[in-house]
């Protein structure tokens, strides 16, 4: 999540292997792990300028305004700009997940991040369930687990520590 004053002379420029956003003055939000098939790039205020990394003949270049989203799928090297309610991508910052009609996967794929834990489905097929709610984060991960659980309703099995499996 980042914040950034708009500066001509010092332009903020994040690089991915596949994208470049340029801040123009904004608040907005990037999600590039190297295992997401996904690079989001959200905007809270302001505007930020999203383009593709490197030399293409149709280049496409995208200034998005507040409340959108660009998602870059690495598989087809596509941009699509999408409205979105910006609280469900930068909750995370505030301690909590909100979430709409979201898979398990992608769910349980930010907790695993954020709480440095391993969360298994005993059937991935499980990981398919749309669920929709808001998980505090600044409570103990037990608790949160717990009422993920409940919420896709299946069960949580702690098998140590830091690994859970959901059934």
């Amino acid at each position: 999540y980042f914040e950034v004053k708009h500066d001509p002379k010092k332009p903020f420029v994040i690089k991915t292997n596949e994208l470049v956003v340029e801040a123009i003055g904004t608040k907005f939000n990037i999600s590039a792990y190297a295992s997401d098939n996904i690079i989001e790039t959200v905007l809270v205020e302001g505007k930020v300028k999203v383009f593709e990394l490197g030399f293409h003949l149709m280049k496409s270049e995208y200034i998005l305004e507040p409340n959108q989203r660009a998602s870059f799928n690495r598989d087809n090297n596509e941009i699509k700009i999408t409205q979105v309610d910006v609280m469900n991508y930068i909750a995370w910052h505030d301690g909590y997940l909100n979430f709409e009609a979201s898979d398990l996967n992608r769910i349980v794929k930010k907790l695993k991040r954020y709480y440095k834990i391993q969360i298994t489905f005993e059937d991935p097929m499980l990981g398919l369930r749309k669920i929709t709610g808001k998980l505090e984060l600044i409570d103990d991960q037990e608790s949160v687990l717990s009422v993920l659980a409940k919420t896709a309703s299946s069960q949580l099995i702690k098998l140590n520590e830091n690994t859970y499996v959901i059934k």
